[in-house]
């Protein structure tokens, strides 16, 4: 078993992201995403269920670094994921091949800003972000 926990410094980091394009008057738009230091727990376990095949799997929780009332300034950078599992097993495949898959899903979360807030006008900017990605990798040991 594994217990990892982390803190990021976003405040530091993303409090306030420049826009670059031809506008008239700038070349440049500073967004205010205003994150907040965020911390992250890591749980994991892996299990050995014979001499060719392994199983794992994870869960992590994180803080959220966006408040609602910076909905509107983050609906391009979503980031609001909390909860995500992860599973994923490695099979020997013999001659020092191995075959390994990997599952992750992160749960929806939804923050919502107050209404007329721009560039939104008077709807109510919201974000949701969930996640889902598989991964198989093919691997040889020397």
């Amino acid at each position: 078993m594994s217990v990892e926990g982390q803190w990021i410094n976003w405040h530091n980091t993303l409090n306030t992201f420049n826009i670059y394009g031809p506008w008239q008057g700038t070349n440049v738009v500073p967004l205010g995403l205003h994150w907040h230091n965020q911390f992250v727990a890591n749980f994991g376990t892996q299990y050995d269920i014979n001499n060719w095949l392994q199983v794992r799997a994870g869960y992590t929780w994180s803080s959220n670094p966006i408040d609602n009332k910076d909905a509107a300034a983050n609906t391009i950078f979503p980031a609001v994921v909390q909860n995500t599992i992860t599973f994923g097993s490695t099979q020997k495949l013999g001659m020092g091949w191995k075959l390994t898959e990997a599952y992750m899903h992160a749960f929806a979360n939804t923050i919502t800003g107050p209404a007329g807030t721009a560039p939104f006008g008077m709807e109510t900017p919201t974000s949701t972000l969930a996640e889902n990605s598989f991964g198989l990798q093919v691997g040889y040991d020397f």
